[in-house]
């Protein structure tokens, strides 16, 4: 996709989105960077252009040139934020898409924000925006991909030069962002462990990273006991996926180590899910794809970090050969685990993953999952939950969740928790005691295998699929991707210059 900046509507352009205020009147379109041939076309229509904020009208075939014009409402000025911006651009790029333009300017009246988020919301949410899943289709929807967009900013033209690095990495996050709700949108009949283990590999030949995959064998070996016992139901073997980036200049530091719940499908094994809660369970490994996908975006930026990704892949399956209720699996490290309930398994494999992860000496360790349904009750679907003994890397998170639009919100996890964990015949059990908070005691049970104390776990069950509100296509959200991502860059923006 090509980006433009320019200070009008460039000649060859035959489609526009015209963003305005909800507060402005209609001579808003005598703007001069609006192309004086469709100006009054847009006054003669302004009555029809809903209050609603990030609605958007497309306006019947203007005069020479112009095939479509879009009219995109970003409500009043003074409540314009990042995230409504967002919302608005998918909204007109999906407008577009359906139109089957391949080009189009968007003019923007004043902003608030500088000419590098412009450019970068625009390159990132365009290719969001224009995703759909359509594999299994026969019949493949009729949609042109945008191909280029001019952005026509008011009293002011940025210099485009600068900001080419910065458009190239914004595409390149948005390309990973979709590979990975392409990932997680797949059946779980199509998408196993061992399929997924093979496209890790395929990704890190294509982004520039290595990859290491364990079988069950290798497994029992090492002692993965939690892991081994989840998979015990499917006639899928599991298999244990590591990720490893670094770049030249960060090969000695201590790693960021991302773990990913890869449960590629879940029944809730002899614990079995009622009808509806199974539905959607093949994006159980949406953290998995996750953070293989902020990896290889991670990669082809080549930011100076070290990184590695940690993906325990199995499914939950009942059968005469599953794990039962009663049961006690003895987890990497040694430690015991008591199984009150089969359907608490993605706790079970992040835990043998966290307890590996001090093979690495990690200086910050990552976990990101579906994990929790009660994370939906206390949070909806609009943020992440976010949990943390770590004050300092909390708000980390959670800055780098403002700034990329990822967004993460912070449930308490304090000691006392721990003790609603306890088992009368294991070091621990999978569930609590307690049926209030399990959000938390969720995070409670990873924490006792935890080996450090520069740990975060991000339950993104809240955002694990789309909402209309989004504007993007049904289906998976890629939650995490970019969210992991920008905390890269930010916590290590200085290694660059070491």
């Amino acid at each position: 996709m090509k980006i433009l900046l320019s200070p009008t509507v460039r000649t060859n352009i035959r489609s526009l989105a015209v963003f305005i205020y909800d507060e402005q009147e209609k001579d808003v379109f005598s703007a001069p960077q609006i192309p004086s041939r469709i100006r009054a076309s847009l006054k003669k229509m302004y009555s029809r252009i809903s209050h609603e904020s990030n609605s958007t009208i497309v306006l019947p075939q203007g005069t020479g040139t112009t095939q479509v014009v879009i009219v995109v409402n970003l409500g009043k000025k003074k409540d314009l934020s990042q995230s409504s911006f967002t919302r608005a651009i998918r909204s007109a790029t999906r407008a577009l898409t359906e139109a089957q333009q391949q080009s189009a300017a968007y003019i923007f009246p004043e902003l608030f924000f500088d000419d590098s988020k412009i450019v970068s919301m625009v390159a990132r949410e365009t290719m969001l925006a224009s995703y759909t899943f359509s594999t299994y289709r026969k019949q493949k929807r009729k949609k042109t991909a945008l191909a280029a967009i001019s952005i026509v900013l008011a009293h002011r033209v940025a210099i485009l030069a600068p900001l080419q690095t910065e458009i190239k990495n914004q595409l390149i996050l948005a390309e990973e962002v979709n590979a990975a709700r392409e990932l997680s949108n797949m059946p779980g009949g199509d998408m196993t462990p061992t399929v997924l283990a093979e496209h890790a590999e395929a990704t890190g030949k294509r982004s520039g990273f290595h990859v290491a995959v364990y079988n069950e064998k290798k497994m029992k070996a090492l002692g993965m006991g939690g892991m081994l016992g989840v998979s015990r139901g499917s006639s899928e073997e599991a298999k244990f996926i590591i990720c490893e980036y670094a770049h030249p200049s960060a090969r000695t530091h201590k790693p960021v180590v991302f773990i990913g719940k890869g449960v590629t499908f879940d029944t809730g094994g002899l614990n079995i899910k009622p009808e509806m809660s199974m539905y959607e369970m093949h994006m159980d490994m949406s953290g998995g794809a996750s953070i293989l996908h902020a990896i290889a975006a991670i990669a082809r930026m080549k930011l100076p970090v070290h990184v590695v990704g940690l993906i325990p892949a199995a499914e939950n399956m009942p059968s005469g050969s599953g794990y039962r209720p009663g049961d006690i699996l003895r987890m990497y490290g040694g430690k015991t685990v008591e199984v009150k309930h089969t359907d608490a398994e993605g706790r079970i494999l992040l835990a043998d993953a966290l307890g590996f992860a001090k093979t690495f000496s990690p200086d910050v360790i990552i976990d990101v999952a579906t994990l929790t349904g009660a994370s939906l009750v206390a949070l909806g679907q609009r943020v992440s939950a976010l949990l943390s003994p770590n004050k300092k890397l909390s708000d980390q998170l959670i800055a780098a969740g403002e700034a990329s639009g990822d967004r993460v919100w912070p449930l308490p996890l304090w000691p006392e928790y721990k003790s609603d964990m306890k088992s009368d015949f294991a070091d621990i059990a999978n569930i609590s005691k307690s049926k209030f908070g399990g959000t938390i005691t969720a995070a409670a049970f990873l924490w006792e295998f935890t080996p450090i104390n520069t740990w975060a776990h991000i339950d993104i069950a809240p955002t694990m699929t789309s909402i209309p509100e989004d504007n993007l296509a049904s289906g998976s959200k890629g939650s995490g991707v970019n969210l992991l991502v920008t905390f890269v860059e930010q916590r290590y923006a200085d290694s660059a210059k070491s």
